[in-house]
This record gives C-alpha cells, structure tokens and sequence, in this order.
C-alpha cells in the first residue's frame, strides 16, 4: 500500500549535478535566484514566445519528454517511465530543467519528492495536450510553469502531497485525478 507523505520540508539537497543546461533563470549578480523570482522569469521567457531548447530531452524522476513514446519492448522489474509526448520535445525539457534547478537550489525537493514533484509537472503537460491536442509551444510550457507555481505554494504552505512508496510508477497526483473523475 503506498504511503503518504504530507508538509515536505525542506531538506538538504547534498549532491546535485549540472546537465549541462545553461540556467537562464538568474540574477544581475550571477547568483541563483529564488524559485518565486524563476518562476516569473520563466513565465516571461514562454509568453515572450522564443522559448530556448534543451541541449537533450528530459529524463529523470520517472519522467521522460519525448516526440514519440517508444514501443514497449518487454515486462521489466522497473515500471515504465512517465511519457510526455510532444513536438516540443527539446523547448518542454528545457522548461523541467530550469525548473529542476530552481526548486533544488532552494532544497524544495528530494529524492522522495522529486517523483510526485516532475510527474506532476509532466500530468499537467498530459492534462494540457488533452484539453486541446493542437495546444501551442507557450500554451504547453506555460500549463507546466503554472503547475510547478501551485506547487511552489503547496510546499510553503506545508500542503505539497507525495507517495514515500508509490506501486507502477504512481503519485499522489494520479489519484488525485482519479478522485476528481
């Protein structure tokens, strides 16, 4: 049975690696800014319409961006990844990125949390494509920025949900949605 975890505080992030993704998300002084201060510079970056590409798509935390979900080979003991299908495969995983580094930089996640934290972003990507599937570049991008804001509040409000052990690759979110239906 999975297990709920609720009011994720903030914790140590000890270890984190570049991806090689340049963080535009920054301030004059070159120093990181807060995921409040990135989160309005991301929206501006999308609405703006010239939203850059990643380098590479985005794979991590159970989730994988890509521009067509591979054919499942065969049953593994790990689950399937958490797809985004899109033609806007390199500027979406540019989004995660920057977004990645922003909540991290703050310890907003974990390895516990960044699961519920990146399949959430990528349901509300899904949601997004499902409620018009021709949806636009920005439309898409700013359906996920809008996502990881309501989650930046969740966690400073001690409200933000995860599984400590979720079965097949399930969230908190996905029952959420379950509920709801």
């Amino acid at each position: 049975m999975p297990v709920e975890q609720t009011g994720i505080p903030a914790r140590n992030h000890a270890h984190h690696e570049p991806v090689g993704e340049t963080n535009m998300l920054e301030n004059k002084k070159d120093k990181a800014i807060t995921v409040k201060a990135a989160l309005k510079q991301l929206s501006d970056i999308i609405t703006s319409r010239n939203i850059p590409k990643a380098n590479q798509i985005w794979r991590g935390a159970d989730v994988c961006i890509v521009r067509s979900v591979p054919q499942k080979t065969e049953d593994g003991f790990y689950p399937d990844q958490r797809y985004v299908e899109t033609e806007y495969a390199l500027e979406l995983s540019w989004v995660f990125f920057m977004l990645k580094d922003a909540f991290y930089a703050e310890n907003l996640i974990d390895g516990c949390s960044k699961i519920e934290f990146f399949g959430r972003l990528a349901n509300a990507a899904a949601r997004a494509k499902g409620a018009k599937p021709d949806i636009s570049c920005p439309d898409l991008c700013l359906a996920v920025a809008r996502e990881a804001e309501t989650i930046y509040n969740e966690i400073t409000h001690g409200e933000f949900h995860c599984l400590t052990l979720g079965l097949g690759n399930e969230i908190y979110d996905d029952r959420r949605e379950s509920e709801n239906k």
